[in-house]
């Protein structure tokens, strides 16, 4: 980790005490990177399940415009 670094002119007691506060930021932040990919995901289904709604959308629509036109063959 390049915070590490930044402690080279400490004594190894304040790296160790330093690092330490990084693991120990790092297991209080895991909820709310766990948070964050989980809205993530969700806003990702969303936005497939919209997309799949407007490609069937679209489909329907060219699906009825072929048989509109179909039925105007036959007559």
């Amino acid at each position: 980790m390049a915070l590490r670094f930044a402690t080279e002119a400490l004594s190894p007691q304040r790296q160790q005490q330093f690092i330490e506060a990084l693991k120990s930021s790092r297991r209080a932040g895991r909820q709310y990177a766990h948070d964050a990919r989980e809205d993530r995901r969700q806003l990702l289904d969303a936005a497939l399940a919209r997309t799949r709604a407007a490609d069937s959308a679209v489909r329907a629509q060219i699906e009825s415009g072929v048989v509109d036109y179909a039925a105007t063959l036959a007559s």
